[in-house]
């Protein structure tokens, strides 16, 4: 295993990758899952091939190089999207897949808010609650999603515009008057 491009361990989660640019380069990254297989054997450790998956990762603007992959002598199933530690992957590099599923979590989470807590409940408790419980949904890793679409932006910045009028009960003053009152910062 000392020749991987690169071997990822997260409790009992191992992820390999490779860039691939050539055909000699599918058959490295293939010798590197047979070590990787040989390996786990000699450990007497097993693979479950149900739980893996192969992403090729290529922008838009770019065709990829794809090759078939296997373990064991059976194919590595391909997917274009896959969930890693609570973040979707899109084999075209884009995020929107993750942007929907966080804000669709986050409205779950302000709906929740809204039933447990009326609007009599003081604005510092209900920003409490807001900043605890939903804004941790829409920045967990997002050093690693950062969106750059306009389109992505607005969605993620619709739900603090929404909570916002929840938490001040001011449905008239625009969004930058309440994120003052607040005192939050836009996303």
């Amino acid at each position: 295993m000392a020749n991987l491009s690169s071997m990822y361990l997260f409790a009992d989660d191992s992820k390999c990758s490779k860039i691939v640019e050539s055909f000699d380069d599918c058959d490295t990254l293939q010798e590197e899952l047979n070590s990787i297989y040989q390996w786990s054997v000699n450990s007497r450790l097993s693979f479950n091939l149900e739980k893996s998956s192969l992403i090729t990762f290529c922008s838009k603007r770019h065709s990829p190089l794809v090759s078939s992959y296997y373990i064991n002598g059976q194919t590595i199933p391909r997917k274009s999207i896959i969930r890693d530690l609570g973040v979707i992957f899109e084999s075209d590099l884009s995020w929107s897949k993750h942007i929907d599923s966080i804000v669709a979590k986050s409205y779950q989470s302000i709906g929740l808010l809204r039933r447990a807590f009326p609007v009599s409940t003081p604005i510092k408790t209900k920003k409490l609650l807001f900043l605890s419980l939903v804004i941790p949904k829409l920045t967990y890793c997002s050093p690693i999603w950062r969106p750059n679409l306009i389109k992505d932006i607005t969605t993620l910045e619709r739900v603090q515009r929404r909570a916002t009028k929840y938490i001040l009960n001011d449905y008239s003053s625009d969004y930058k008057s309440r994120l003052i009152s607040l005192q939050i910062l836009p996303l």
